[in-house]
């Protein structure tokens, strides 16, 4: 069978066995999976899609995913979090290596951040979360294991609606002013992958990206999510799911746009979410050259003007100036 490649500048250990759970009765059991359900209901498009990529995996991949999941429900932080329902502010780091890392994801590989591997291997049980986002990250991928569960899925969906999407280094406060401090963590990529069509999902995957918790990447042909870390490709999915969000530029969508070939848009909007300013700079100095060149050939350059007149508004809201 062939090996799973991932990257890891650092040493990643492996898990140990642990005793396996059981639950609590009949009657919480049904309530358990009511709720299960309910909340699972926002990602069934996701599952449908797992569903399907499992279905056309080789034996030999159907295999290995058993074997993955097997040793997954192995792992101290899987029973933790998935049979004893753990929602610890400890176990943020470990959702945020997994979303971090799914950016990165290709055919067959992936990496995950030197320093975030080292702070979360030094942590408490610090081996085993490595190894349990190592796997998760790896059932993730569609070519080679299908995609992740409802179980894991629902973990996740608990640590959102309990923290939030992400985060900076807070303090939060329960009903009887219990204090609990939560450290930085951002959940975005892995919730955009869930359900691409939310909006607040990928509206978070920006507004986190702002606030510099994970970075825009350069173009990168193979990569399989490129809407989580290429602009002009996030901007395609926020265009098409939103196009008058409010975090998409004034003018993105007039008229003007059809005169030109899609990748002068892509170019534009890739600088713009990267606020680039010498990048825009680049781009208006030459559209107002090829006007010039239009202009002393005595064509029209009324598409230019309308370029040039958009990338200029955009520095402007950029303060490039």
């Amino acid at each position: 069978m062939k090996k799973l490649k991932y990257v890891i500048i650092g040493i990643v250990a492996l898990g140990v066995l642990g005793a396996i759970l059981r639950p609590k009765n009949g009657k919480d059991k049904l309530n358990q999976e009511e709720r299960k359900e309910t909340n699972l209901n926002q990602f069934s498009n996701y599952l449908s899609e797992v569903d399907k990529n499992v279905s056309l995996l080789s034996d030999e991949r159907k295999a290995g995913r058993e074997k993955l999941l097997n040793e997954l429900k192995n792992n101290l932080i899987y029973k933790k979090l998935v049979l004893e329902k753990e929602d610890s502010p400890e176990y943020l780091m470990t959702l945020s290596v997994i979303s971090s890392s799914i950016a990165s994801i290709n055919n067959e590989t992936f990496r995950i951040d030197e320093n975030l591997a080292k702070t979360l291997e030094s942590s408490k049980n610090g081996e085993e979360k490595l190894d349990f986002a190592v796997k998760v990250v790896s059932l993730v991928m569609p070519n080679i294991n299908g995609g992740i569960n409802s179980e894991l899925i629902e973990v996740f969906n608990q640590f959102k609606n309990k923290y939030g999407l992400y985060s900076e280094k807070r303090i939060m406060f329960d009903m009887n002013k219990n204090q609990t401090n939560i450290d930085k963590f951002d959940l975005t990529a892995l919730f955009v992958i869930l359900d691409k069509t939310n909006v607040d999902y990928v509206e978070a995957l920006y507004e986190a990206k702002v606030l510099g918790f994970t970075n825009w990447a350069n173009q990168v042909d193979y990569l399989t999510y490129p809407f989580l870390s290429i602009p002009s490709e996030y901007s395609k999915l926020l265009l098409n799911i939103n196009p008058s969000s409010k975090l998409l530029p004034k003018g993105i969508n007039d008229s003007f746009w059809e005169k030109y070939d899609p990748i002068v848009k892509d170019r534009a909007l890739d600088l713009i979410i990267r606020k680039d300013c010498s990048g825009l700079q680049d781009e208006f100095n030459i559209t107002a050259d090829n006007m010039d060149k239009l202009q002393s050939a005595g064509k029209s350059a009324s598409r230019n003007i309308d370029l040039m007149n958009f990338l200029e508004e955009q520095m402007k809201e950029l303060d490039c100036h």
